[in-house]
């Protein structure tokens, strides 16, 4: 017998068909749905009962050419179709009778759902919305690639982890049958389609909890995610180096372990899609990646903060944000998303730069010490290891800007930020360090163009760090080979551990690999067009080097030791010296009381005879 309260559930509550329930705190979603409902009884389910199915289809392909009629005969089919899982082939008919405007009005009206009741309907409105989805790639109808696009966004909302995993399932099952590969193989042009599904399904593998009960949807995504990469690996590059940020987390598996020695030793096997790493590294991501990471509500929550909060206001939205949206198992994967879009997204000039340094400041603190950590500083630092001119440079502008921050609010998190950043540079792939060290003083250059060399210095050179981080720096930045050992007693768990790069895959015994390549480079010449390093951290030339000065230093200081040691050793020597006249004085003294007391005694002695 089936539980009534799963029944309401699928239903819906207080008579509700699409939305899980209608009350007064969801009055515009209770609107919408009634409207919907009403347009169905009068141009659906009315006329049905009273027409045989001859004359029903010929009233509605009169009223649905109308124009003013069509738009409600279209949300009155639709309605249909969410609320009657039986009878789905005969609406999405239906609907493709009417569709003389090439499905605009149908796909405009699924659209509306996602955008703004998406999270109110029921899940089996949702399953619905799935089939829709597989009836129009048989149908083929045109700009449904889009609308599917905004539906897969929720696997990277906030809510039940599995929910989000049985939604993207469904349209992964639908895209890997021979149909569904024949219609994105079939695509015109360049969808943003394939990227976000790239995105979201491999940050789902990665946080799915191990068990036999997730193997098989494990390795469901894992194919359909090769079968993306292998085929439509021009749609891909729309990531541009987040491509390999991608990747890199899930180059361990069978899946893609071959993939990732092509793209490290032979490159070529992609078609010239790319020339190499360091290529694929220098490609900035359209402007359009940054937002299809995160769901259409979580957008919209950081564009207002973004936008219309002030520094010192902003908290308590922050703090609601977060548990509303980053309390679920992939968390950790879902704030290095949100970092990523708080710190690179330009899609609109009217973000605040010091609000989007504390949000993200936000973000990087609450991420769990360890692996998500170092991934999330990763993340971060990410536009510095590509950046080439002229290139935006948003990205790495708002990161320094998130590095001032943290230095003015806690030194030893921007010194382990700073530290991160320097150590990779050598770490990341070994064979392109050249490439990355050029990169990283192209970007200290921009900002110094557009913000003044003293911005950079304040980072590069300011007191409040270790003067072991600052000579890391100044090595790293310049070419040298640095010894300097930097001491992290001072620091807090999880900003000075070993590097790691993400949760372990199903089927590693060893920690993932955080870096592109972590075998060490083979001697004899490199095959790396030599860079000329231009480094932005040199002192003025009136300035004597930091050796020098401090080597001056440490002689005044033997110097002024020398001096406090002659002092004790005289002011020993006068005291020894008053001591041994102390001494002397009381020895005399203490004779001429003897020689008293004795005369004393002889007088006593005389007077008594007197006497006698």
């Amino acid at each position: 017998m089936s539980d009534p309260r799963m029944a309401r559930k699928e239903r819906g509550q207080n008579g509700a068909k699409l939305l899980k329930s209608r009350d007064k705190y969801n009055s515009e979603a209770t609107s919408f749905e009634r409207h919907w409902e009403g347009h169905y009884t009068h141009f659906i389910r009315g006329p049905q009962m009273n027409m045989s199915e001859t004359q029903f289809r010929d009233r509605l392909i009169s009223t649905g050419n109308a124009q003013e009629t069509r738009e409600r005969v279209t949300q009155g089919l639709l309605f249909g179709l969410l609320s009657e899982p039986e009878n789905t082939s005969k609406y999405f008919s239906y609907l493709g009778e009417i569709a003389t405007d090439n499905w605009y009005s149908a796909l405009c009206n699924m659209n509306m759902i996602l955008f703004e009741y998406f999270t109110k309907i029921t899940d089996q409105a949702k399953s619905q919305i799935v089939q829709f989805f597989k009836l129009a790639i048989k149908a083929n109808v045109g700009k449904i690639d889009n609308v599917i696009m905004n539906f897969v966004r929720y696997g990277s909302d906030g809510t039940d982890f599995t929910s989000r995993v049985r939604l993207i399932k469904g349209v992964v099952e639908m895209l890997s049958e021979k149909e569904g590969k024949e219609w994105i193989l079939s695509l015109k042009g360049l969808s943003l389609l394939m990227p976000t599904l790239l995105n979201i399904v491999i940050r789902l593998v990665v946080d799915m909890p191990q068990g036999a009960g997730s193997d098989q949807t494990r390795s469901l995504f894992l194919n359909f995610a090769f079968f993306i990469v292998a085929r439509r690996l021009q749609c891909c590059l729309y990531l541009g180096r987040d491509l390999l940020l991608i990747l890199m987390r899930v180059s361990k598996t069978s899946q893609f372990s071959p993939l990732w020695r092509d793209l490290i030793k032979n490159p070529g096997q992609f078609g010239g899609a790319f020339k190499n790493v360091e290529d694929l590294l220098n490609r900035a991501p359209h402007s359009s990646v940054y937002p299809l990471k995160l769901s259409i509500p979580m957008q919209r929550q950081l564009e207002f903060m973004l936008t219309h909060l002030k520094h010192g206001n902003h908290e308590k939205h922050v703090e609601w944000f977060s548990e509303w949206n980053l309390g679920a198992i992939d968390s950790c994967s879902l704030r290095a998303d949100v970092l990523r879009f708080v710190l690179a997204s330009n899609h609109t000039k009217e973000f605040n730069p010091e609000m989007r340094a504390a949000i993200a400041y936000s973000m990087l603190t609450a991420t769990t010490p360890g692996p998500e950590m170092q991934w999330a500083k990763l993340v971060m630092w990410w536009d510095w290891f590509g950046f080439c001119p002229p290139e935006n440079p948003v990205g790495v502008e708002q990161t320094h800007a998130l590095l001032r921050y943290a230095i003015n609010t806690q030194p030893v998190i921007g010194q382990t930020l700073l530290e991160f950043a320097m150590r990779e540079i050598t770490r990341l792939h070994p064979p392109i360090t050249p490439s990355i060290r050029t990169s990283f003083n192209h970007a200290f250059r921009a900002i110094s163009e557009r913000q003044g060399q003293a911005s950079v210095m304040y980072v590069l050179e300011n007191a409040r760090l270790d003067a072991a981080i600052r000579e890391l720096c100044k090595n790293e930045l310049s070419g040298k080979s640095s010894t300097v050992q930097v001491i992290n007693e001072r620091r807090g768990p999880g900003w000075g551990g070993a590097r790691g790069g993400t949760k372990p895959m199903v089927g590693s015994t060893t920690l993932p690999i955080p870096s592109i390549n972590t075998e060490k480079p083979k001697s004899g010449r490199s095959t790396t067009p030599p860079v000329v390093n231009t480094p932005v951290t040199g002192a003025p030339s009136t300035v004597p080097p930091r050796g020098v000065k401090r080597e001056a230093e440490k002689n005044g200081e033997e110097k002024e030791v020398k001096k406090e040691e002659e002092k004790e050793k005289e002011k020993g020597r006068g005291k020894t010296k008053k001591d041994d006249n102390e001494g002397h004085e009381k020895r005399e003294i203490d004779s001429a009381i003897k020689g008293l007391k004795g005369e004393l005694k002889i007088l006593s002695l005389e007077t008594n005879n007197v006497f006698k």
